[in-house]
């Protein structure tokens, strides 16, 4: 980064081992190593973290992070993607810069909380880089507002539909039909209280009498346990 004394910028490299044995590293990774011991930056500047690190320490690098860097070329997979891994960063409160193309990097333009770069853009990630560090006024912006990201992706509140259809939900009309299959009355309708727990053994029962002698029959057993039931 030529603006920048480069004893002040280290960048981390998370994960680059695969934790399934049996999937060889990749051949980016192998380059980015090359690349990074030729330069003599390995150790000094760039760091590899082979190993995938534990859910609950990862917090402590994101928060000892100045910055938090999501970079991906242009394919289908950016198009429909959502990184999780953005979303810590949010939660750290690390300003981002990302590439351009998906869901999260259009947020981020529109709150404000980092900044975006083209695919394959090297003099915009320089001035990126060079922008975040340089220019902390806006860094600190860029800090704020992803803190405040964050609260929109709590579990609390993005549950939320969930919740509401949950609370709201009523069956399909062949749903009425049967049973419930987990011996729990899941909605709020009232109606399916009057329906019998389906345990395993009736339920090779009922399968057996629609395979051997069709819906009429099934359905007319099922009324007749109903109205033993009431």
């Amino acid at each position: 980064v030529s603006k920048l004394n480069n004893e002040k910028v280290k960048l981390v490299f998370m994960g680059l081992t695969h934790p399934n044995k049996n999937i060889p590293e990749m051949n980016a990774v192998k380059e980015l190593k090359k690349l990074s011991n030729q330069l003599g930056l390995t150790n000094k500047n760039v760091f590899f973290v082979d190993k995938w690190i534990n859910y609950n320490e990862r917090s402590q690098y994101l928060l000892n992070a100045n910055v938090g860097v999501s970079a991906h070329f242009d394919h289908i997979e950016t198009q429909f993607s959502f990184r999780t891994r953005i979303l810590d960063y949010f939660w750290t409160g690390l300003p981002v810069i990302t590439t351009k193309g998906d869901t999260l990097a259009d947020l981020i333009e529109e709150k404000h909380a980092g900044l975006t770069v083209g695919v394959e853009d090297v003099d915009g990630w320089v001035n990126a880089i060079n922008e975040m560090f340089e220019n902390s006024a806006k860094t600190n912006e860029f800090k704020n507002n992803s803190k405040e990201i964050a609260s929109i992706y709590y579990w609390k509140e993005v549950l939320k539909p969930l919740y509401k259809f949950i609370q709201t939900a009523t069956p399909a009309p062949d749903r009425l039909l049967m049973p419930d299959l987990l011996g729990e009355n899941r909605f709020s309708n009232p109606y399916l209280a009057s329906f019998p727990r389906l345990s395993r053994s009736n339920l090779i029962t009922a399968t057996n009498l629609l395979k051997d002698k069709g819906v009429k029959a099934l359905l007319k057993k099922i009324v007749k346990k109903i109205l033993r039931r009431n």
